[in-house]
Formats: structure tokens, C-alpha cells, sequence
């Protein structure tokens, strides 16, 4: 091996270190230093042997914080996660950690908190400005709907 390959290396894995990265991230990371695409293939598979990277873990990561912090639904993180090019299985299994009860009151609280900040003069157009909120959030239409038909009959 050579000293660039292990110079790369250790540079790759304090990357990987810092914060869970999935393949994807590591390939540009790669991409943006300039390494050679003969080296990409030999120092994704040496993160994967020493664990730097793992795929699962990433997805499980990735599914609580988006979910946690910015309050984004299984089906804006499923789109991000492919777009990264995470394999369906993965982003599957990630998505059933979240606990399911949890997952409802946190759509009901953010459609219940939009539909506070929000003032029309009729319910029509309440009820579509909250039916696109949840949409634009990631929310599934069967856990939109009886929440907002709840909140405009109140």
C-alpha cells in the first residue's frame, strides 16, 4: 500500500468518524479531495471492513434525527434516503424503528400548531392549506386526513 493510500485512508475514516456517512457521502467526499477512481473502490471497502461505514446504521440514524428534529414523515425520508442511493430494504427496516404512536402525535401536533398560526375565512381552505403542510412534511394522506377533518370540526 502506499503512503497516499493510507494518507486517504485516515482522512476517510476521521470523515467517517465524526458522523454517520453513508456510501454515497463518502464517494463525493472522495470526489471533492481528487482521489483517483482506481483508490474509491479499495477505501469504501476498507471503511465497510472496519466499520466506519454501515449502511442499517446510517439509515437508523438518519430516520430518528429527521424524524426527531426537523419532523419530516416517512415519505420525505424514504425520498432523501433514495436519493442517496440507500437500497429499499435498508431504508424499509430503518423506517420500522419508529414507534408508531409516537409518529401519529407528532403529525397531529404539527397539523394541530399549523392550524393555529393559520387564519382563512373559510375551512375549505383551511383544511387544504393543512392537506398540503402535511404533504410538504412527508405525512401519509390515511394520517392527514382524520387529523384534519378532527381539527376543522372543532
Amino acid at each position: 500500500m502506499t503512503e497516499n493510500y493510507r494518507e486517504i485512508l485516515a482522512r476517510a475514516q476521521t470523515y467517517c468518524a465524526r458522523a454517520e456517512r453513508c456510501n454515497n457521502d463518502v464517494v463525493k467526499k472522495l470526489h471533492q479531495w481528487g482521489v483517483d477512481i482506481d483508490l474509491h473502490n479499495q477505501i469504501i471497502e476498507n471503511l465497510y471492513a472496519n466499520s466506519f461505514l454501515d449502511e442499517q446504521r446510517y439509515c437508523d440514524a438518519f430516520v430518528a434525527d429527521k424524524n426527531k428534529f426537523n419532523k419530516w414523515g416517512k415519505i420525505k425520508i424514504r425520498w432523501e434516503l433514495k436519493s442517496r442511493n440507500i437500497p429499499e430494504r435498508t431504508i424499509d427496516n430503518a423506517l420500522e424503528s419508529l414507534d408508531m404512536h409516537e409518529y401519529r402525535e407528532l403529525v397531529f401536533e404539527e397539523i394541530s400548531k399549523k392550524a393555529k398560526n393559520k387564519k382563512f375565512d373559510s375551512k375549505y381552505k383551511l383544511k387544504a392549506s393543512l392537506i398540503r403542510f402535511g404533504q410538504q412534511r412527508g405525512y401519509e394522506m390515511e394520517l392527514i386526513m382524520p387529523f384534519v377533518e378532527k381539527i376543522i370540526s372543532e
